[in-house]
């Protein structure tokens, strides 16, 4: 079976067409399919796009160097000159945890902590921006047990009850290997019943700021659903 451009192949577009090359100026044959190619050959592809680089000089060595317009922001000729103007232009912090001194490039000049574990330490105690005074270490009620908590995610169909949340208690042991929580709509531990409601473990951390706002939300839907009057 011959592959020959032919009349009889499907694929034939007709005869080659004469062209003349953007860079070389030379001659070249095409099929009208490709009717629109401007380069002989893949090497003046190349050199019709080195026509088009920009001259830039690099802020380190001073050198230049050149870009194509997509990457007129560059400002280093190599990635080695761009790592010795880090290196050269580091800064001296202390610590917000530690008091440690550190050292940090220019792009992180706004860095507050000297590692990892002093950003996490970060976030206990009243370094916490949802720091109440200690109140977590304050004991609930005698009766907000393991019985109580069960009555209330029964009460709530074993489900989230945030608004467009609603996890089901088994996809909370599956995401984070525990049942849902049963939150204090008022944050106040004494408060045992019906006050109470159950919340995925994402959730429950979510509705620690903008207390204000929850509290409403979810004695509306308390309201709504009968459970509570006042």
């Amino acid at each position: 079976m011959s592959f020959k451009f032919s009349n009889n192949n499907p694929r034939y577009k007709g005869g080659k067409i004469e062209l003349i090359c953007n860079v070389c100026n030379n001659k070249f044959y095409v099929y009208t399919s490709y009717n629109n190619a401007k380069y002989c050959s893949q090497k003046c592809c190349h050199e019709s796009q080195k026509v088009k680089k920009v001259c830039k000089i690099c802020r380190f060595c001073d050198n230049k160097f050149y870009v194509y317009p997509s990457q007129m922001n560059s400002k280093y000729c190599s990635n080695i000159c761009k790592n010795k103007s880090l290196i050269k232009n580091k800064f001296i912090l202390e610590c917000n945890i530690c008091n440690k001194k550190f050292e940090v490039i220019s792009s992180q000049i706004n860095s507050k902590y000297c590692s990892q574990v002093c950003r996490i330490k970060s976030f206990y105690g009243k370094t916490n921006p949802n720091w109440k005074n200690g109140i977590s270490f304050e004991p609930y009620c005698y009766k907000f047990n393991e019985k109580t908590k069960n009555e209330i995610r029964k009460r709530d169909n074993y489900q989230c009850q945030m608004p467009k949340c609603l996890y089901t208690q088994l996809e909370n042991l599956i995401l984070y290997n525990k049942s849902l929580s049963v939150h204090h709509i008022h944050y106040k531990k004494e408060d045992c019943y019906p006050d109470l409601i159950a919340l995925c473990t994402k959730c429950n951390c979510i509705v620690n700021s903008n207390r204000n706002y929850w509290e409403e939300l979810f004695m509306k839907i308390l309201r709504k659903r009968g459970l509570c009057k006042s």
